[in-house]
This record gives C-alpha cells, sequence and structure tokens, in this order.
C-alpha cells in the first residue's frame, strides 16, 4: 500500500507518459522515489494521505468519524510510523475537523496548515491546546520546498458569490504539489468562481492530475475551469455522506475525454508519481 515500499508489479495498474494524453495498460511498476496521493473515506468525507519520496507523510482532511479516520490511517501508514509531517485542512467545518483531529491525537504532527476561516467553536479550544504554535493560517499563497524536486503551493481561495446555491462564500485551501515534471490539484473547496479569482491573481491551477473538488457534483465545473486546469488525469473522491446519488451527469460529460477514476466505484485510489509518470491503482477495477 502507500508509504515506502514501492507498489508491487501488477497487470492493470495505469501508467500515464507524461508526454502523452492517452491512458496506458502497463504492468511495471514505479521505481522509488515517488511521490503517492492516496485518496480515501475519512468518515462521511474524503481524506487524501501524501507519502513523498523522502518518506514524510501528509495527511489532508479528516472525516467526521475520528474512529474511521484512526482505522483508515493505521492501515495505510507504514508500520511503526507514529507521526505525521504535515496536516492541512482545507475547509472549517465538522464534515473534515472531528476526524481531523482524532488523527492528529493519535500521530502528532510537525506543522498543520488551516484556512483564513475561524475554526468551528466547538473545536476551538481543542485545536489550540493540540497545535499551539504548531498550526499556521495560511492567508495568502504560500509555497513550501518539502524536499529536492518537491514543492507544495498552498492557495487560500476567495470567497467570492457562487452561481451555485451548494456552494456558500467560506474560504478554503486549495494544495498544488510539483513534482519534477508532474502536478497534482486537491482542492476539494473550489468552484469554477473561485478558479477563476485564483487565475486572476496569477495562480497557476494546471495539473497532470486533478482530484476534482466537490465530487463532481452540480456547479462543481464547467468547461472554461476544466481547460485552465488542463488535466490528463480526473480523481473524483465522491464522499459517502454525499447528499445527491453520485456525480453530476453534466460533469461527467465534460470530463468524457479524460481518463477518470472515482471512489465510489473504484474504492480507495492510489496515485504515484516519479516525477515523469504517473500509475493509478484502485482497489477496485
Amino acid at each position: 500500500m502507500a508509504g515506502a515500499d514501492p507498489l508491487a508489479p501488477l497487470a492493470g495498474v495505469a501508467a500515464i507518459a507524461g508526454a502523452a494524453a492517452s491512458l496506458l495498460i502497463s504492468a511495471a511498476a514505479p521505481s522509488p522515489p515517488t511521490l503517492s496521493v492516496t485518496v480515501f473515506d475519512g468518515g462521511g468525507t474524503t481524506a487524501y494521505l501524501l507519502r513523498t519520496p523522502a518518506g514524510s507523510t501528509i495527511l489532508i482532511d479528516g472525516g467526521r468519524s475520528p474512529s474511521t479516520m484512526a482505522g483508515a490511517l493505521g492501515s495505510r501508514l507504514p508500520f511503526l510510523t507514529h507521526q505525521l509531517t504535515v496536516a492541512i485542512l482545507t475547509r472549517s467545518d465538522t464534515d473534515r475537523l472531528p476526524g481531523l483531529l482524532g488523527a492528529l491525537d493519535q500521530y502528532p504532527v510537525g506543522m498543520a496548515l488551516i484556512p483564513p476561516e475561524p475554526l468551528p467553536a466547538p473545536f476551538t479550544e481543542r485545536w489550540r491546546s493540540t497545535l499551539g504554535s504548531r498550526s499556521v493560517t495560511v492567508r495568502e499563497p504560500t509555497s513550501i520546498d518539502l524536499e529536492p524536486d518537491l514543492r507544495l503551493h498552498v492557495l487560500p481561495t476567495r470567497p467570492v458569490p457562487a452561481e451555485s446555491a451548494s456552494v456558500n462564500l467560506a474560504r478554503t485551501l486549495a494544495i498544488r504539489l510539483e513534482y519534477r515534471n508532474t502536478t497534482l490539484l486537491i482542492g476539494p473547496g473550489l468552484n469554477p468562481e473561485s478558479i477563476r479569482a485564483t487565475l486572476a491573481e496569477g495562480q497557476p491551477l494546471t495539473a497532470d492530475v486533478w482530484f476534482v473538488p466537490r465530487g463532481a457534483g452540480p456547479g462543481s465545473l464547467d468547461a472554461g475551469s476544466l481547460a485552465a486546469i488542463s488535466t490528463r488525469l480526473a480523481i473524483i473522491p465522491v464522499n459517502s455522506g454525499f447528499r445527491i446519488s453520485g456525480p453530476d451527469p453534466a460533469s461527467l460529460a465534460l470530463l468524457a475525454r479524460v481518463p477518470t477514476y472515482r471512489t465510489d466505484i473504484n474504492g480507495p485510489i492510489e496515485v504515484t508519481t516519479d516525477g515523469d509518470q504517473v500509475w493509478v491503482r484502485p482497489e477496485r477495477s
């Protein structure tokens, strides 16, 4: 599974060549050093676990259930791992915070990044006592050189008016990872309006791999945002607590020309890159 160990050779692992736009099927497995992102259900809300080429661990979001999150991490973190390197809360709400706090109780973290919006009142003091000075509020675009060839961009979204009634004006965090020649974008709170606002500020959002926000539900993307991101691979995290039956047909139609995986169909999905190629390992084909 994700971690310092390389993926075992597996027929059916999907490999995307950096210079190609088509999906290739290959039995070859990536060789370290690699960057991996596993997207999974953290307890009603999607969570993301990253393993860096040097073996650091980054957890993005939690879920509503601390026990579900603890079990999910225990099965995915390398054996004898007792801490996390970085934790990121993309949105200050009760859908993501309980599970993240539960994870941080079990796995102390070196640094936590949170959006500008205030934390929900029931969790404010607990967050402060758990993290103290290790909690950093990201108010402006911030870049962090995590390791050689690996850069983390943290982009706060702006509280722009939303065309979709399902989207409120809370500021969130979007995460863009650059590893050598490959980029990945994780922005659960992004929508077409915040994408346009971020681009207008001069922040790049192009990504070879895009973790499509809001389960690709109504209003989550449009042709303009898809063109701006220019992705070659789409991963759709569909929350188990999603209030509709699944991704919006209009969103899926926009993604029809892009190789796409969905957690409601494929289960937890691991994306691995050596900086040039990308491998996708779904739990279910």
